[in-house]
């Protein structure tokens, strides 16, 4: 099956770095976007000069769950090396909107936060999340210029953090809940949403509700991780950060080393990044950058 240093491998090889194929979507807005996580489906199953059947071919044998629009993740590879993957658009360094989703350092099975569907292929486990940033060329809507992609148990906090504020935050909600009857009778807490809070009947003659929802940003990796591409001169550039322990049990390992000695653009080095969990430890990381530049 694919894992991340086949991804990699698969990107390097096609050589474009032009995310073309678009979702039969009606949203325009999402397009760009899209095409971004058709890139990734591609580079995952090996399918970038791959169409129609045999595309589908090839997805079907390594991606398990396509996702959709409101929920991650986005993708799934099957296999035993299966991760989930979000696809991100954003412009260079800027902060990742998670949007009502909350950071994953891994994907569980009991996220009540994803798709029934997606929670019955996890199969009673909890798989590691990867996160792909990708930033194009300014005024182009298919040339990749930066591409990030990193763990998520070394880029985002256990879930514990980001639930423990969740917690608090539905309590005081629901304190207010109380105070909302002087305004109206008929207000009162719905607690069946994934929401913070759902204020119903808010109003004197009970009309209005009031959602309210988190709005998750968060830095960038190339901020999280200290890491800068900015020179002119670079046509493309890949940064990828997987935690050792997660390396050295890839079965292709050996085949994707002998890849990076054979390639000048590559350099990969091991490095400690701070723990996302505690400031005093670290994490043991392959950090893995392909630069290709202009002049080549």
């Amino acid at each position: 099956m694919s894992n991340v240093l086949d991804a990699i491998m698969n990107i390097i090889q096609e050589g474009s770095f032009e995310a073309k194929r678009i979702k039969n979507t009606e949203n325009s807005i999402n397009q760009v976007g899209d095409s971004l996580e058709e890139y990734i489906k591609d580079s995952f199953s090996n399918s970038f000069n791959l169409h129609g059947k045999e595309r589908k071919k090839a997805m079907d044998r390594y991606i398990l769950y396509h996702g959709n629009a409101k929920n991650p993740p986005d993708i799934i590879t099957a296999g035993e090396d299966s991760i989930a993957i979000e696809v991100k658009k954003s412009k260079y360094k800027a902060a990742l909107q998670f949007n009502s989703s909350m950071p994953h350092s891994k994907l569980g099975f009991n996220d009540t936060r994803i798709k029934k569907e997606c929670r019955k292929l996890l199969n009673n486990k909890e798989i590691d999340m990867l996160y792909v940033v990708g930033t194009f060329n300014k005024g182009s809507k298919e040339k990749i210029r930066h591409l990030v992609m990193t763990y998520g148990s070394v880029y985002c906090s256990e879930k514990d953090i980001y639930e423990k504020i969740d917690f608090i935050i539905r309590n005081k909600i629901k304190e207010l809940s109380g105070t909302l009857i002087e305004i109206s009778p008929r207000a009162y807490m719905d607690l069946r949403t994934n929401e913070l809070g759902k204020l119903k009947k808010i109003d004197p003659r009970g009309y209005c509700d009031l959602r309210i929802r988190g709005m998750y940003t968060y830095e960038s990796p190339y901020i999280v991780f200290n890491e800068t591409f900015d020179s002119d001169e670079i046509l493309f550039d890949m940064l990828v950060i997987v935690p050792n322990n997660t390396f050295q049990q890839f079965k292709n390992k050996d085949v994707f080393l002998e890849f990076v000695r054979n390639n000048k653009d590559i350099t990969m080095e091991t490095k400690n990044y701070p723990d996302p969990n505690n400031n005093n430890k670290t994490i043991t990381c392959q950090k893995i950058v392909y630069i290709k530049s202009k002049k080549e």
